[in-house]
């Protein structure tokens, strides 16, 4: 399994590249151990390297890649968050709004 900052990237990379036979192995993995939460994590940027931490987390690359829903069923029975928010945009009230409104 490796460190904190190990996994983290692994799954990171395993998210970002819509690995997810290889992400649902290594939850499962981090439970059987009592590591819980983990579907709900996101790359942390550490200032260097190509990745840049976005706030993205299992959910949001599942739906971005176009995931079966078998995929976002096991993610979400592994808890992930049905309204994850990102680094840009912490909840739904934060994002812009188009204003439709005619003069």
């Amino acid at each position: 399994m490796g460190g904190y900052f190990v996994t983290r990237a692994k799954i990171a990379n395993f998210n970002y590249w819509g690995e997810w036979g290889k992400l649902v192995v290594e939850l499962e993995n981090l439970e059987a151990v009592g590591r819980m939460g983990w579907v709900n994590c996101w790359r942390i940027w550490t200032g260097s390297g190509q990745h840049k931490g976005s706030g993205f987390n299992a959910l949001h690359q599942a739906a971005w890649h176009g995931a079966s829903q078998d995929v976002v069923k096991r993610l979400l029975h592994l808890g992930a968050w049905s309204m994850p928010s990102t680094i840009t945009f912490p909840t739904l009230s934060s994002r812009p709004r188009a204003n439709y409104a005619t003069a």
